[in-house]
């Protein structure tokens, strides 16, 4: 459940500047329309192996058109995507002169959903609950105003009844909404707005204090928060454990933080404990740094690869303890 989106990416070339106001001219050779925000969620989960079911919000208009045609292509259901007359498809243009980004517009609404399509959208949640019986359910939330409070709180209230694990990405309007959960995924930069002190990146004491007090005012079972070139850190309220960003040819991070999600989501509905599912995670969102834009995991390249690496770290601790 959450905001959808078009990652639309223009690819040209720069050659000369324009006379109008001194700024590149690109010339266009290429448009490629992808799946973000919570489609790209969807995405990445059916890429993995599982069925998604996407609950989310488009226009009507062309671009909430090309936002299910790109669903059915990857055959997702479109079933659960709402149309609201009042906003426009959220879509994020990238312009790039040979995959260098020169710049980003976005063409969006970032207002509450109306109450009316809020009740609609809670009924055909209960409907797939009876319908599909899901393992997990994940909230992506990118602040355009599909998760509203009162939407989140109703969900998660027959979701705890009915005994699933929900995960939740929130970004800042929402992030205090967030309570009762299985985990709570936020980026560091959404992790130190909600807190009262400054924290770095490597100052493990600092976030492990605020993670603990995070999870007891908000009863909340587990965190993971990213720390993008720093890999990331994850707290059950217990115990703390920071995985270091694999060793990866950075790319582009756009989307990394769907595939965390994706991949932990994943790993929990499938019965791992959390320090499996966070180092899963880990390594699939290094995985999709190497491509440029929004990109999905290749699963079988990243069981060989996640399997590789802890070959050599078991013959690494091998080693050391014959030493």
């Amino acid at each position: 459940m959450g905001d959808s989106m078009i990652d639309t990416y223009l690819q040209g070339r720069v050659e000369r500047m324009s006379p109008e106001a001194g700024v590149p001219v690109v010339s266009v050779v290429s448009r490629e329309n992808r799946l973000g925000g919570a489609g790209n969620v969807a995405l990445n989960i059916k890429k993995l192996g599982a069925e998604p079911f996407l609950l989310t919000v488009a226009g009507d208009d062309e671009k909430g058109v090309i936002f299910r045609n790109l669903l059915k292509e990857n055959r997702i259901s479109d079933e659960g995507v709402f149309i609201d007359k009042s906003r426009p498809t959220t879509v994020k243009y990238r312009v790039a002169d040979r995959h260098n980004q020169m710049i980003r517009i976005d063409e969006e609404a970032t207002f509450d959903i109306h109450a009316g399509l809020e009740k609609q959208i809670f009924l055909k949640f209960e409907d797939v609950l009876k319908r599909k019986k899901p393992d997990v359910i994940i909230f992506s939330d990118y602040d355009k105003g599909f998760i509203t409070p009162e939407l989140f709180r109703k969900v998660n209230e027959l979701a705890l009844k009915s005994g699933i694990k929900v995960v939740a990405d929130p970004k800042k309007r929402n992030f205090g909404v967030y309570e009762n959960i299985h985990l709570l995924k936020p980026n560091f930069v959404e992790f130190t707005e909600s807190v009262d002190e400054d924290i770095a990146k490597h100052d493990f004491d600092k976030i492990e204090r605020n993670i603990r007090r995070l999870i007891t005012e908000k009863n909340i079972g587990s965190v993971l928060l990213t720390l993008s070139e720093n890999g990331i850190f994850i707290h059950d309220g217990v115990n703390g454990h920071h995985f270091p960003a694999t060793e990866t040819q950075i790319c582009d991070v756009t989307g990394a933080g769907d595939t965390v999600i994706s991949m932990v989501s994943l790993a929990i509905a499938a019965g791992a404990d959390i320090r499996l599912a966070a180092e899963l995670a880990n390594f699939a969102g290094g995985l999709v740094c190497r491509e440029y834009g929004v990109a999905t995991v290749n699963p079988d390249q990243m069981l060989s690869e996640f399997l590789s690496i802890k070959s050599k770290l078991q013959e690494v601790k091998y080693q050391f303890n014959r030493n």
